[in-house]
């Protein structure tokens, strides 16, 4: 099975027009679960979007 990770090997969690892309990895995500799918309803729900360590490193806001 091919993994496919964050080039920071985090998560993943970003929106892109109608589309939300969530991936909490492989295993190690599994603890995650509450967290993750939390900040995946509020991004499909508009009640939120994810925090700038989930977003892809080209969408995130220059520091």
């Amino acid at each position: 099975m091919p993994v496919h990770l964050h080039p920071e090997r985090g998560f993943l969690l970003d929106r892109a027009g109608p589309f939300v892309v969530c991936s909490p990895c492989s295993g190690h995500g599994a603890k995650f679960a509450p967290l993750i799918g939390e900040l995946t309803t509020d991004l499909v729900t508009g009640a939120g979007g994810p925090p700038a360590p989930f977003r892809p490193a080209a969408a995130r806001p220059a520091s």
